[in-house]
């Protein structure tokens, strides 16, 4: 990829990202607890594979993001191992929303973990220096 082209997928990701936190603080709103974690997870997720591109890396699935998260990032000291558990806790969180038919979540466990995610959201935004 060009410098050109990884900036405008990181832009990308980022605007993905927040479309999906939007959605997720939205449909809390509307009681729709299980969705509203699983668009947790994407939000976090597309800025994590936002992180990622600017080391020229392109995850090809969910497990690939959260390896090259640990060992470029985690591992390297550059993040909180706490970040690191937090994209595991709200992959499984995810999975158990999306596929999950006996799957739970109150308002108050959504609203801690998007609380989380925009914690590290600040520290992806300062290391990408926007």
């Amino acid at each position: 990829m060009t410098p050109e082209e990884i900036r405008e997928n990181i832009r990308l990701e980022m605007d993905a990202g927040n479309e999906a936190l939007e959605a997720a603080r939205s449909l809390v709103k509307q009681a729709l607890y299980r969705s509203a974690m699983s668009r947790a997870y994407y939000g976090l997720f597309h800025y994590i594979k936002a992180l990622l591109y600017t080391r020229g890396l392109e995850p090809k699935s969910h497990e690939g993001l959260e390896h090259l998260f640990g060992l470029h990032f985690v591992k390297a000291g550059k993040v909180d191992v706490k970040s690191a558990k937090l994209l595991a806790r709200l992959q499984k969180y995810r999975e158990r929303s999306d596929y999950g038919l006996v799957t739970f979540f109150t308002k108050e466990d959504v609203e801690q973990e998007l609380a989380e995610v925009d914690s590290f959201l600040q520290c992806i935004q300062d290391y990408l220096k926007i």
